[in-house]
């Protein structure tokens, strides 16, 4: 029976690399892929292919994205790619199948040839129902690696490691006249428009939905003297948060309350007369959107209040037809979230707030976040032992593979996803 399996296997992997190397030869329209191919058989010579983009009008006009990928253990790596693209290649990358000289480039050339590659997933997964006895059983050390780091828990001292000593953790706006300004510069530039978009005055009470380590909260009364309440759904947060906040002597302006945003406590008077929210909504829910807003609404001054959010979108030519990509960031970047479109974003906040809210205005600022995910990653790396060590410290000791998978499952879910998102605040 061993025999058996082993030969499906390598049958399907075949299948699944003549299929994706042939079609990625025929549809690549934009971008360059250099692949190397390492067989099983060490004693066997790696393949070597070029991919490059056919003739198109387009390329003309921007320089071509181009990376390197090398492929390390092909069958477990097609085998994977077969089941879900997305998923498969995360998981190759985190598990050492596969490596990528530039991840950023590589998902750049994935997302721009978007629509040339729709039909391929379909196509490898056909063999996948003549085979799902067979290849439940591939579940491998390394797949149940890749798959368990992601579920290890994450704390204050990781994202104290690469994110700015605010603690920010979204996107900032940069100075256009001012290239090499410091990240504290912009995500302060990025909390001073929020604040002033939703016009805080010192007489206000302001509702923070998912107020992280606390940083907007405490900008809005050092600049307002407003009141703020921040709800928070993680005790880490809350806990550096309040600390953060005693030291600065704002602790009887601002408190932070352990709650969903269903069950945020109603304030004396009734209702807040501001409500802001950045990049929460992204963990709401397709089926929840419609009922957030109604929550706002409630929960937000009839006559006078703004609400002003920050969140991620889905760029709308592909939140039409992504059920691969979806099922990548509900993985690896989002889990149990959802990124909604702009237009959907729009309907939800008419239809869950029963008409009672208005959008007033919608601004992209999706291109700033390029270079913060970049200065993330690089710190990340470079503090990459005392990630390391802080989580050792925290969670307990781990072998060598399950914390080079954690790190290599930030590397290749988080930083480098940048061109099919969108950042948008109204």
């Amino acid at each position: 029976m061993t025999a058996v399996i082993e030969g499906a296997r390598s049958l399907l992997s075949s299948y699944v690399e003549t299929l994706f190397v042939s079609s990625l030869r025929r549809n690549i329209v934009y971008g360059d892929i250099h692949l190397t191919i390492h067989d099983v058989n060490p004693s066997t010579k790696p393949q070597v292919l070029h991919i490059c983009s056919k003739a198109h009008p387009e390329n003309e006009k921007s320089p071509q994205p181009s990376t390197t990928v090398v492929i390390r253990n092909k069958q477990d790596f097609w085998l994977r790619l077969c089941q879900n693209v997305d998923i498969g290649f995360a998981e190759a990358y985190m598990s050492h199948e596969v490596e990528c000289e530039d991840l950023v480039q590589l998902f750049k050339i994935y997302i721009r040839n978007w629509d040339q590659l729709q039909g391929l997933s379909s196509l490898m997964q056909l063999p996948v129902r003549i085979w799902t006895q067979l290849l439940r059983k591939i579940n491998t050390e390394n797949h149940a690696l890749a798959n368990a780091s992601f579920h290890y828990d994450t704390s204050n001292a990781m994202f104290q490691a690469f994110l700015s000593d605010d603690m920010c953790y979204s996107c900032p706006i940069w100075s256009s006249s001012a290239p090499e300004e410091p990240l504290e510069a912009a995500q302060r530039r990025k909390v001073h428009a929020i604040i002033s978009r939703a016009q805080i005055q010192a007489s206000h009470h302001i509702l923070d939905i998912g107020g992280g380590w606390g940083f907007l909260a405490m900008e809005a009364v050092r600049l307002t003297g407003c009141r703020v309440t921040a709800i928070t759904l993680s005790e880490e947060q809350k806990q550096l948060a309040e600390k953060q906040i005693k030291a600065r002597g704002y602790d009887d302006r601002i408190r932070f309350q352990l709650c969903d945003y269903r069950k945020t406590p109603r304030p004396v008077g009734g209702w807040f007369d501001r409500i802001v929210s950045v990049e929460m909504i992204e963990a709401v829910g397709k089926e929840f959107l419609e009922e957030f807003f109604g929550v706002l609404s409630d929960l937000l001054h009839p006559e006078e209040g703004r609400v002003v959010i920050q969140g991620i979108t889905f760029a709308e030519n592909l939140h039409a037809q992504p059920k691969y990509l979806d099922n990548f960031l509900d993985k690896y970047i989002f889990p149990g979230g959802y990124l909604p479109s702009v237009s959907e974003l729009v309907s939800c906040v008419t239809t869950g707030s029963a008409r009672t809210l208005e959008v007033n205005s919608i601004d992209n600022i999706g291109p700033h976040y390029t270079k913060a995910l970049r200065l993330w990653r690089e710190k990340f790396i470079a503090n990459w032992d005392s990630i390391k060590a802080s989580h050792v410290q925290k969670y307990g000791q781990r072998s060598e593979e399950e914390l080079e998978a954690f790190r290599r499952r930030w590397i290749v879910g988080v930083f480098p996803l940048t061109d099919c998102i969108c950042v948008k605040t109204c």
